[in-house]
């Protein structure tokens, strides 16, 4: 998340590297490159080889939301696989808990998309509208 944030504050058009990601976020960069990787199979960064390669995010900031990239990540947010899976449980009709576990999902997932990077990056001094 903070090297998204991190890239958002640099421009869309502006490159950023793996090392300076890491560096500036205090993470380790095997770590933040097999994340990086993922969020480019994902569409939420692109990916550029080369002397002058590096990457920039897909989108612009304002589109792209923490529901986008906790799902990139994580896959679909899950509260309960009774939730999430077609007969998982038999008894989800009568379950008392099943609607509960629905408006958690919701809501849960209602913050997060709510949130874009361009929202979060002045938080943390990244990003200058």
């Amino acid at each position: 998340m903070l090297g998204l944030l991190y890239m958002a504050g640099k421009g869309e058009s502006e490159f950023s590297y793996i090392d300076e990601i890491a560096q500036a976020n205090h993470m380790p960069k095997a770590y933040l490159a097999k994340l990086m990787q993922l969020l480019a199979n994902r569409n939420l960064v692109k990916s550029y080889r080369g002397r002058v390669g590096g990457f920039v995010l897909a989108r612009p900031p304002e589109e792209i939301n923490l529901l986008d990239i906790v799902e990139a990540i994580e896959g679909p947010v899950v509260i309960n696989e009774c939730i999430t899976s077609a007969g998982y449980c038999s008894r989800y009709r009568a379950c008392p808990i099943y609607g509960v576990l629905l408006e958690c999902r919701r809501e849960v997932t209602g913050v997060l998309a709510s949130h874009t990077l361009a929202s979060l990056a002045p938080k943390v001094g990244f990003f200058s509208p």
